[in-house]
């Protein structure tokens, strides 16, 4: 999740610079703000999961050995 916040730098530094600097914003900035903030969104699944519905989870493939079947892990017995 950490590095999805990079793509924001670009829609940041727009806003900062017609703000501060007074730059002027064309017709093609903000499409690039919302292709960017799209990219995010589907970078972080957002689009497929429905709100309280908790993500698939997904098997590390070092569990899994060579034939396909998952590896046995440490005995758990009392």
């Amino acid at each position: 999740m950490a590095s999805s916040v990079t793509y924001l730098i670009p829609l940041f530094a727009i806003i900062v610079g017609a703000a501060f600097l007074n730059e002027p914003v064309t017709w093609y900035e903000p499409v690039g703000g919302l292709l960017i903030l799209v990219g995010a969104a589907i970078s972080q699944d957002r689009f497929h999961r429905r709100r309280g519905e908790s993500p698939e989870p997904v098997a590390h493939p070092a569990s899994r050995s060579v034939t396909g079947h998952q590896a046995a892990g440490p005995a758990s017995g009392a």
